[in-house]
């Protein structure tokens, strides 16, 4: 009963509609809807909750997954935030057995084997941890200094996804109204060949309660994808906020789980690739209520959101690391 009530959309001030339907007027069964068919109507009442605290519950429960390393009591702080870049599954925590120290996170569906991903998608912990501490302040030093500037890059940032949604969506309600003036071709050609007694009744109603099925399912497709790019807004930037918690974070020396939590949405992890000859590994940083940004200076270096692949040495410490862009590198 609490999970039902922390995942009702409603107390946001909305109503949903469309959560169950029936997959053919013969049917009194109802059956639960996907979200993506849902109607939702914002702002409609007065909300009991607010939106962004909401929004954050629903990430602690589609971001549940192993916390703690491998017979071991360490937490890692970057667990439920890493993501496949080829699959979208979360990386997992582990270490290896003959150096255990050596902590990172890897591919879920790879590791199963299950054929979902063919790359493990493996990545340091420490690799990681600081390239996500540079990447954070750069942003907030960048924020706190030049608040217009950046306002009007995420704007911008905000603009081309919107515009590769529309496209995506708009070709996908293309192909989905093609295919239901398809479905009226068939329907209308069965009704034809059961008036010429080429097509024997029970033949005809088996086939007809299939497409009418097909049919039913595609219209409301269709009546999501039409609202799709409105429903994209339902997702808007939140500038003013982030310039806000950067003014506390102005100034960061550590990240903690508590950083995370306030500022990271998701890491998109890419697998390890050989640029210019060097082994380096793309990851993409999406933050709370400003999505993806990349600044000035990170555009002008081709390696600027790469991570380079190093190695611990036996019985060394580690290797010092330097700030070049946003990555990391190993220095002699």
């Amino acid at each position: 009963m609490v999970q039902l009530i922390l995942t009702n959309q409603s107390y946001c001030g909305d109503v949903v509609n469309f959560k169950t339907y029936r997959k053919s007027y013969r049917l009194k069964e109802r059956l639960d809807n996907a979200p993506e068919n849902w109607e939702i109507h914002e702002n409609v009442h007065e909300p009991i909750i607010e939106r962004t605290f909401w929004c954050d519950i629903q990430k602690t429960f589609a971001n549940r997954t192993r916390l703690k390393a491998p017979k071991t009591d360490e937490q890692s702080m970057f667990a439920g935030y890493l993501k496949c870049a080829t699959c979208g599954a979360n990386l997992n925590y582990k270490y290896t057995h003959d150096n255990p120290a050596n902590h990172y996170f890897s591919c879920y569906n790879k590791r199963q084997q299950n054929g979902l991903c063919g790359k493990t998608h493996h990545i340091r912990v420490d690799n990681l941890t600081f390239a996500v501490r540079e990447h954070i302040t750069t942003i907030t030093r960048f924020a706190d200094k030049f608040e217009d500037e950046f306002v009007k890059i995420v704007v911008d940032e905000q603009y081309k996804r919107l515009q590769q949604a529309q496209k995506r969506n708009s070709d996908k309600l293309d192909q989905l109204l093609a295919r239901n003036k398809d479905i009226d071709k068939i329907i209308e050609n069965l009704f034809e060949e059961k008036i010429l007694d080429n097509l024997t009744e029970e033949r005809f109603i088996k086939m007809s309660h299939k497409y009418e099925d097909e049919q039913s399912e595609l219209k409301q497709q269709i009546k999501h994808l039409k609202k799709v790019v409105a429903e994209e807004k339902a997702h808007e930037m939140n500038c003013e906020g982030f310039l806000k918690l950067v003014r506390q974070y102005a100034d960061l020396q550590e990240l903690t789980a508590d950083i995370l939590n306030r500022f990271i949405d998701k890491i998109i992890v890419h697998h390890k690739e050989n640029l210019h000859g060097e082994m380096l590994q793309k990851i993409e940083i999406y933050y709370k209520m400003v999505g993806f940004v990349e600044l000035p200076q990170m555009r002008e270096s081709e390696k600027a959101s790469y991570i380079e692949c190093f190695s611990r040495k036996k019985n060394s410490d580690a290797p010092r690391l330097e700030r070049r862009a946003t990555g990391v590198r190993k220095t002699k």
